[in-house]
């Protein structure tokens, strides 16, 4: 029986199971009813016969999904962060500020993008 979310895209069968079995010694000492159907289920929640520990189930997903969605946002902006100053010199990805039409990095650019993100909120 597979499962098929958008974070488990199929390539890596151990993940879903260790996921599960994280998520079961979580759910099982509150007494959440761990049987699953022994068909395939369309859907995350449906795996279970008891929808409350379904939906658990689901919102556990969700969580992890979210949780790598914010670790890959983190490592984007960390490999930013540490770009060098002269990239802008010999090419490739960096974070820049314009009109001064400056490279940013490091502290710099944490203080401008909160400098920024400031601006916006008081709007």
């Amino acid at each position: 029986m597979g499962t098929r979310h958008e974070i488990f895209d199929g390539s890596d069968a151990t993940l879903i199971e260790a996921a599960r079995s994280a998520f079961e010694a979580d759910a099982g000492p509150y007494g959440f009813d761990l049987t699953r159907h022994q068909c395939a289920a369309p859907e995350p929640w449906s795996e279970y016969a008891d929808p409350k520990t379904g939906h658990r189930w689901a919102g556990w997903l969700a969580a992890f999904a979210a949780q790598e969605r914010m670790a890959a946002d983190a490592a984007r902006y960390n490999f930013l962060r540490g770009r060098d100053l002269d990239t802008i010199n010999k090419g490739g990805v960096f974070a820049g500020m314009t009109p001064r039409n400056v490279v940013l990095h490091g502290e710099d650019l944490d203080a401008e993008i909160d400098a920024a993100m400031l601006k916006m909120r008081l709007e």
